[in-house]
């Protein structure tokens, strides 16, 4: 991946360095020392203590008190949102990912705390996982930026540059003059010169020639894709993914015959993916072929239930008979 890429810092990196606390501070976690003595069972003042505690980077102590405030009020998320923040800088990603699953158990719509597990799932190299996370964080904000450059760093640790693209180029649409943004875009294209490389050094690796197809698709070259895909093809013919991939590819191209050709080779490979079944009924649908459209979209609806769009397709198909 393009080393000049890193990873966004979470809001609170700038308590990584000791904080010289001034005498009102002392006197203001004081305060807060004895207001626990004085009211031992309030979740508030031991979680207050606690974020002071952090910024002091003692977070032995911040998460004792966190996690009083937990026992407390079992469901206070602010406690375990800054329990996982302490647990995390202790490096100790199992027990943040716990305290980040339990928060999102309590609240699915904190973005905090699907932000902050993708972290530490990225921390622990499962990137795949932390992009389900990032890109869930994204559904409930879609412009935060720290979140896209998280997930963009993730797709490049599985080197899937092409979605890498996609995560530079929204960026680019919420801060059109990110000098940083343009840059991290022109940089992932470099990129794409290393598959270049790979291939010659590996020229029956499919999963090469899959990567760099995905990564022409995503720059609209779509008939390059179509070679890679086809090459790829060649190398591994019961790769149903690539079928699909390629099948995409004519799509794109409004060649929907031949993207019918690829997902039925898709489907006779993987018969119970709904995504081919769903795919192939978009380019019957294209083709005004409404018929076949809903038998496909019946298909996808038959293997996974919760194929939400099979259902608009397939209802919207039969309104027109």
């Amino acid at each position: 991946m393009p080393t000049v890429l890193t990873k966004g810092e979470p809001m609170l990196t700038e308590l990584t360095e000791p904080i010289e606390l001034t005498d009102e501070q002392k006197q203001e976690l004081e305060v807060l020392t004895q207001a626990i003595a004085q009211n031992p069972n309030a979740a508030a003042p031991y979680i207050n203590r606690g974020e002071w505690y952090h910024r002091l980077r003692d977070h032995a102590k911040a998460i004792a008190d966190f996690t009083k405030a937990i026992e407390i009020e079992p469901s206070n998320t602010e406690a375990y949102k800054e329990r996982g923040y302490s647990y995390r800088y202790l490096d100790d990603y199992p027990k943040a990912i716990e305290d980040y699953t339990r928060l999102i158990e309590i609240d699915p719509s904190n973005v905090a705390a699907y932000r902050e597990r993708g972290y530490s799932y990225d921390a622990l190299g499962d990137h795949a996982k932390a992009i389900e996370d990032y890109t869930k964080a994204i559904e409930i904000n879609p412009n935060n930026e720290w979140v896209y450059r998280s997930r963009r760093d993730s797709y490049c640790h599985l080197d899937d540059y092409s979605k890498a693209i996609e995560d530079c180029m929204r960026l680019i649409e919420i801060d059109p003059d990110s000098a940083e943004a343009h840059k991290e875009r022109a940089d992932l294209y470099a990129a794409l010169g290393e598959h270049a490389k790979a291939i010659a050094l590996n020229p029956n690796d499919a999963a090469l020639y899959i990567a760099r197809g995905k990564a022409y698709f995503e720059l609209d070259e779509r008939s390059k894709a179509i070679e890679d895909f086809t090459k790829a093809i060649e190398l591994e013919p019961d790769n149903a993914m690539t079928y699909k991939e390629r099948g995409n590819a004519y799509s794109a191209l409004g060649d929907n015959l031949k993207a019918i050709e690829n997902y039925t080779q898709a489907m006779e490979i993987e018969p119970n993916n709904a995504v081919f079944y769903r795919n192939r009924g978009n380019a019957y649908w294209r083709l005004d072929d409404y018929a076949k459209a809903i038998e496909s979209y019946t298909q996808a609806i038959e293997i996974d239930a919760s194929n939400e769009r099979g259902y608009d397709r397939s209802a919207s198909g039969y309104a027109f008979f």
